[in-house]
C-alpha cells in the first residue's frame, strides 16, 4: 500500500539534501524541493510506475508551487538546473510569472536537446522542444476534463506553452 501523498512528499523530500541557503533563500522543506528539481536526471509525469504513484518531480514542484519563494525558486532552475529541471522551472513560470513564462516558452521551443523522461511506466528521451511545445497541445481546461471523464483514455497531447504540463503538474492528486 502506498503511503498518502501527505506522506509520501515527507517522505521523498526527508531523503534529498537541501539546496545551500547562498543559493535560495527559503526554509529547509523548500530547499529539499528545489534541490530536488535543480539535480533531476529525468523530466516525470504525475503519475509513474506500475502503481501510479507520485513522482518525486512532481512532488517537488508542489512544494516549491506553494512556498512563499516560488517565483525565485523557479526562475533560479531556470538559470542553475539540469535541462530537465529547468523544464520545472519554465513549467512554475506559467503561474508565478506569466510574461517572463512566455519569454521563456520562445526559447525553449527552439532547444535541440533530448531530455529522459518518465511518463506513467514509459521511460527513454524526448526532445525538449515537444515537452515544451506540441502542435495540438491541450488547454489546461480540456485537460481536467479528461481526467474527470475519460481517466481510462489515452492521455491527450499536453505540453509547457500551452499550460497543460504545468497544470497537470499542479493539480496531481487532487482528483
Amino acid at each position: 500500500m502506498l503511503p498518502s501523498c501527505t506522506s509520501w512528499r515527507s517522505y521523498i523530500l526527508q531523503n534529498t539534501q537541501p539546496a545551500d541557503e547562498s543559493e535560495f533563500r527559503a526554509p529547509e522543506r523548500t530547499r529539499r524541493a528545489y534541490a530536488l528539481l535543480r539535480d533531476t536526471q529525468r523530466s516525470a509525469s504525475s503519475h509513474v510506475g506500475a502503481g501510479g504513484g507520485p513522482s518525486d518531480q512532481v512532488v517537488a514542484f508542489q512544494v516549491l508551487l506553494n512556498s512563499r519563494q516560488a517565483d525565485r525558486g523557479f526562475k533560479l532552475l531556470l538559470e542553475n538546473a539540469t535541462l530537465e529541471g529547468q523544464l520545472y522551472g519554465l513549467s512554475g513560470l506559467y503561474f508565478t510569472d506569466r510574461e517572463e513564462f512566455g519569454r521563456q516558452v520562445e526559447r525553449y521551443a527552439q532547444l535541440e536537446e533530448d531530455v529522459q523522461v518518465l511518463f506513467g511506466c514509459s521511460a527513454g528521451s524526448e526532445p525538449a522542444a515537444s515537452i515544451v511545445f506540441a502542435e495540438r497541445g491541450v488547454l489546461p481546461e480540456k485537460l481536467e476534463a479528461w481526467h474527470r471523464d475519460k481517466p481510462l483514455e489515452e492521455f491527450p497531447p499536453v505540453d509547457i506553452a500551452h499550460g497543460g504540463w504545468p497544470d497537470e503538474f499542479r493539480i496531481a492528486f487532487s482528483y
